[in-house]
């Protein structure tokens, strides 16, 4: 009978610090299983994620018009571009064919420039008519108006730059005797 009586007394204290526990700090809606919420509590959560998933949307939404809106606006100056392009060329006169070909010769007179770069001092000096022969061929280019196009104009400057710096002289070696 005693430990019934005891036993009895420790369920109270554990019932009554229980709940005393749950008053002082409630579990916010968030924390708690669905199972133990409350109607009203259910409902607050189901509110709360519809307000979050409808926000959600309105933003997924707005990024996408953003993306259609700068896939317009890209394909407008793409084709601008393309019409600002074509009207160069019209003022030069030429065509895709003739921009093709000049493209071409810049880049094997930049191939044989950084061949050249390559060699020693004393072989530049005995290659000096190869040197000047590039440096025609480069003035050739100048000459053409495809030159002055912004996708030409600064490999040419460039690559006169590189020409230039290809020209050495023989180093002539001397002894001199002293008595």
């Amino acid at each position: 009978m005693k430990n019934l009586l005891y036993l009895a007394i420790i369920c109270t204290l554990l019932y009554s610090t229980s709940a005393i526990a749950q008053k002082q700090t409630p579990l916010p809606p968030d924390s708690k299983p669905d199972i133990e919420l409350t109607c009203e509590e259910a409902e607050a959560r189901i509110n709360d994620m519809q307000n979050k998933v409808d926000a959600l949307s309105k933003r997924l939404k707005d990024l996408n018009d953003a993306v259609t809106k700068s896939s317009q606006d890209l394909l407008k100056v793409n084709q601008d571009l393309a019409d600002c392009e074509k009207e160069i060329l019209a003022l030069i006169p030429a065509t895709e064919q003739d921009v093709e070909a000049f493209r071409q010769r810049l880049g094997v007179l930049e191939g044989k420039v950084r061949q050249m770069q390559r060699l020693s001092n004393d072989e530049l000096a005995d290659r000096r008519a190869e040197v000047v022969a590039l440096e025609n061929e480069l003035n050739e280019l100048r000459a053409n108006r495809l030159s002055v196009l912004p996708e030409f104009f600064d490999r040419i400057v460039a690559l006169a730059r590189d020409i230039r710096g290809l020209y050495r002289e023989k180093k002539v070696s001397g002894y001199t005797v002293g008595t």
